[in-house]
């Protein structure tokens, strides 16, 4: 008996899971319901069960560190068969921003990207960034068109051209046209 293993549960990391969406977690009576249903199940591992059973003993660092909570697509067909209402896919969603927050370099980012209310910053900052940049560099730069750029707009509207939108017009023709949109004589 001197071969016993100790297990030191982390209850923060528990505490943190409940309240990021897994309240049910500790409805959880392993009886594999979960694991049967699942059809993203591999066969050499129990899944969802084992992360279920972690999230239990607080064994943080072997759920964050696992490539299996990641396989969990959210189609609930777990959450439907348990017998208890354990809500085995919400449980590994709260493991999945608990994961997001332990291993992002800069915390505010992993604040952006579990939080729902915040998701729209994703998308706001790489265009501010873009935008900043497009302004400093202003007339330094080549279009993709093969023109000089006057202006941000110019850099913009080849970027991202109307044509794949709406209908181009005649200016924007003449201007960005590419080479593998014209018609064979190649006359404008």
């Amino acid at each position: 008996m001197s071969d016993a293993t100790v297990i030191k549960p982390d209850l923060q990391f528990v505490n943190d899971i409940i309240k990021g969406g897994g309240e049910s977690l500790k409805k959880c009576y392993q009886c594999a319901t979960c694991s049967v249903v699942c059809n993203v199940t591999p066969d050499e591992s129990p899944f969802p069960r084992k992360e279920m059973v972690l999230a239990q003993w607080g064994q943080k660092d072997q759920l964050i560190t696992s490539p299996d909570v990641w396989l969990c697509h959210q189609c609930s067909d777990c959450t439907a068969y348990c017998p208890r209402g354990a809500k085995p896919g919400e449980v590994l969603n709260a493991i999945r921003k608990q994961s997001i927050k332990h291993v992002a370099m800069v915390p505010l980012f992993a604040k952006i990207a579990t939080e729902p209310k915040l998701i729209w910053l994703l998308f706001a900052i790489p265009m501010a960034l873009l935008y900043v940049v497009l302004m400093i560099l202003g007339t330094q730069i080549s279009t993709p068109c093969g023109q000089k750029a006057r202006s941000w707009r110019t850099i913009i509207s080849c970027l991202f051209p109307r044509s794949i939108l709406f209908s181009p017009s005649p200016s924007y023709s003449r201007r960005c046209r590419p080479s593998w949109g014209s018609s064979g004589s190649g006359a404008a």
